[in-house]
């Protein structure tokens, strides 16, 4: 063998090595969530400054919110301070910073339930926010940033709990709604439950301000429509559904031919420069797609049957132009909704998606079955 030869197949070896050390890392990492003390603000009932005693007993040092007392000691079994590990190639590996007997920590809890998805269980608490709600020191006499931290996600959760406070619904309602968005949506949950416990009022005030709404609010926001049981809502529901329909035929007209949504966002597709062409208009078609889908969705969710012409006509035109997850949603509209008229729809759903099946989102049998079944003469 030549040098050449020599050299080229240590080259081989190392990259191979290299390749299965990147992989191992990759299959060991993981998901790690923000770790903002706004995101256990509106969540925790317990905010407090707390130490290491032994094994998993830590004492409280400091209370900001909650029923415990300085003093107090809380059993947190397996608790760890767990950190991103920034020296290795992958992000998503944690590694474990030890707990010293000087160590201090701000930790945001709530009480730990059997249904508890989200957050390591904690005996009788559990992490608030993402379940990593927590913050330290090792230095004790360094801790003004702890209380500082504390102090304003109080102020937060403080003034939210003003705004959801306010009598007059109306005012409730215009009070919570920049909650929804502002803070990187880290009051979104709690806000959003809290006007779909007003209701009418405040899908009447939903509906003012969904033309003003950026298509990211709009994917997370409107498939829930149906819950603030708001006519004007539905309605103003139904004329955003069409503007998005115009707005993708409109895109069609400037791209100077058909194509479906597959064909200009292809699936797989990462959304790359805006400032390229291909690049914007992909990404119009993939905001397009979103609200449509999270739309007919919501409009599903009203089970009206004064809307069934709309979501037929709709699901074809979804065929036509292959905006699968809207026919998604459309037939599951329809399995609620029975009519004979339906059944042409469904077909058409069928034979478009299974013979030209949308590559990584394959039609689900089990949905058309489901539809054609609620939709049988009887």
């Amino acid at each position: 063998m030549t040098i050449h030869h020599r050299m080229h197949a240590y080259s081989l070896c190392v990259r191979f090595l290299l390749a299965a050390f990147a992989f191992q890392l990759i299959c060991g990492a993981k998901i790690i969530p923000r770790r903002d003390p706004s995101d256990g603000a509106l969540d925790a009932t317990v905010i407090a400054i707390m130490s290491h005693q032994s094994s998993d007993k830590f004492r409280v040092e400091d209370v900001f919110l909650g029923e415990v007392a300085k003093g107090q000691q809380l059993s947190l079994p397996g608790f760890k301070l767990a950190i991103d590990d920034t020296s290795t190639f992958v992000a998503g590996v944690e590694r474990i910073e030890p707990i010293y007997p000087n160590t201090r920590i701000l930790v945001f809890l709530k009480p730990a339930l059997a249904s508890v998805t989200v957050g390591k269980q904690l005996g009788e608490w559990a992490i608030a926010g993402f379940g990593n709600c927590y913050f330290w020191s090792h230095d004790p006499s360094q801790i003004s940033s702890l209380r500082s931290t504390a102090i304003e996600a109080l102020s937060l959760r403080q003034s939210w709990e003003a705004a959801r406070d306010l009598p007059d619904e109306r005012e409730r309602v215009e009070a919570l709604w920049p909650y929804l968005w502002n803070d990187n949506g880290r009051c979104y949950k709690q806000t959003e439950a809290a006007l779909q416990k007003i209701g009418p009022v405040a899908g009447n005030y939903i509906a003012e301000q969904l033309d003003g709404m950026t298509y990211r609010q709009k994917d997370a926001f409107l498939n829930h429509f149906a819950i603030y049981r708001s006519p004007r809502l539905h309605a103003a529901l139904i004329g955003e559904l069409k503007k998005q329909e115009m707005a993708w035929e409109q895109l069609l007209l400037r791209h100077g031919r058909f194509e479906t949504y597959d064909e200009i966002s292809p699936p797989g597709r990462m959304r790359y420069n805006p400032r390229r062409p291909q690049d914007a208009e992909a990404n119009t078609a993939d905001d397009i797609y979103g609200v449509l889908y999270q739309g007919f969705v919501g409009l599903g969710s009203f089970n009206d049957r004064n809307d069934l012409t709309f979501t037929r006509e709709s699901a074809l035109w979804a065929v036509k132009n292959r905006f699968k997850q809207l026919d998604d949603a459309a037939l599951d509209a329809l399995a609620k909704l029975p009519d004979k008229e339906n059944l042409p729809v469904i077909h058409a759903i069928w034979d478009e998606f299974s013979k030209n099946p949308f590559v990584g989102n394959a039609l689900n049998p089990s949905l058309v079955t489901k539809a054609l079944d609620a939709n049988r003469v009887r």
